[in-house]
């Protein structure tokens, strides 16, 4: 069984599981004056948080990172003197 650490208040051994999550979030929604079956998407993730440990920077650089590989690789920049012009198109008012 997994448990909770006293001194940080995160697990001291064992993986999170959903259910513990889930706890954790009724536990927050209660905290904020809502109703454990109002939990919104931010108690679930501060209780993930909470319970894994994961800093608020590792999980932004995440989501970048998870960002930029569905993306794939940025195009290439242009050269500054390209910038703003167009192609010269012929006008069809002569």
């Amino acid at each position: 069984m997994e448990t909770i650490s006293e001194s940080n208040g995160h697990l001291a051994s064992g993986a999170v599981t959903r259910g513990m999550v889930h706890a954790r979030a009724r536990e927050l929604a209660l905290g904020a004056g809502r109703d454990a079956l109002h939990v919104t998407h931010s108690d679930y993730i501060q209780a993930r948080r909470e319970l894994t440990g994961e800093s608020e920077f590792a999980r932004q650089d995440a989501v970048i990172n998870s960002f930029s590989k569905a993306r794939g690789p940025l195009p290439a920049k242009r050269h500054p003197s390209h910038m703003g012009k167009r192609p010269h198109r012929k006008s069809a008012i002569s």
